[in-house]
């Protein structure tokens, strides 16, 4: 006599417990990867700035002590090609280009790739591909005259997707709406020093610095 074998396979209810667990799982999981990755993306970002900031000291070094220009005047040329204000950037055109090992890519944050900035018309393709603005109070000064020292004034700051339309930033004026700081990296933005050194700073942070005291941010009046 031969006996049936009993079908295998879950019930409704142990997919549903199946189910509840996978998406208990997923819960956890993404946002420890979703933050692993904008960790990466940070921490890429500084390095950015590093190698800019390397750039543009060989670009002082070459020419008197001088830093390049942080934007557009009479048709001149800027550090990272910018062509006006509004208008699109082309980093191989820009003064620096010759002394980043000619790479487009630590010209912009990874988390800002394809994100098109609001104030720059027409839309530039693929990207737009600057995510770093310079400091105006740097714009053609010599490393050495610079009014405070180096390790405190600010050089590039990765600016908010909303706010960049050029390649400078100027906080000479309280409660300006138009430069502000990204907030991507954790409510905060990546900056670099004039001495090279880089690192993360809170966003609002930065701009009460500015509104309150902005020597204390490295910012000065441009004479």
């Amino acid at each position: 006599m031969t006996m049936r074998s009993r079908q295998s396979g879950f019930t409704l209810m142990e997919l549903l417990v199946v189910i509840a667990i996978i998406a208990i799982l997923a819960s956890i999981l993404f946002p420890v990867y979703a933050s692993a990755k904008e960790r990466a993306r940070q921490v890429k970002c500084l390095s950015n700035l590093r190698q800019l900031a390397t750039a543009i000291r060989l670009y002082a070094d070459d020419n008197d002590g001088r830093l390049p220009s942080a934007g557009i005047y009479m048709g001149t040329a800027d550090w990272a090609g910018g062509t006006s204000v509004g208008g699109h950037v082309f980093p191989e055109k820009g003064t620096i280009w010759n002394y980043t090992k000619k790479s487009r890519w630590i010209f912009s944050c990874q988390t800002d790739y394809k994100v098109p900035p609001l104030n720059i018309n027409p839309p530039q393709n693929p990207f737009y591909p600057l995510s770093y603005t310079m400091n105006y109070s740097c714009d053609i000064a010599r490393l050495d005259g610079l009014p405070i020292r180096i390790s405190r004034m600010l050089l590039l700051i990765h600016e908010h997707r909303n706010a960049i339309n050029d390649s400078l930033f100027y906080w000479g004026v309280s409660q300006n709406t138009y430069d502000i700081p990204s907030n991507v990296h954790y409510d905060g933005t990546t900056v670099v020093y004039a001495d090279g050194h880089a690192r993360w700073a809170n966003a609002k942070v930065l701009c009460q610095e500015r509104n309150e005291n902005w020597w204390s941010t490295g910012l000065t009046p441009r004479k």
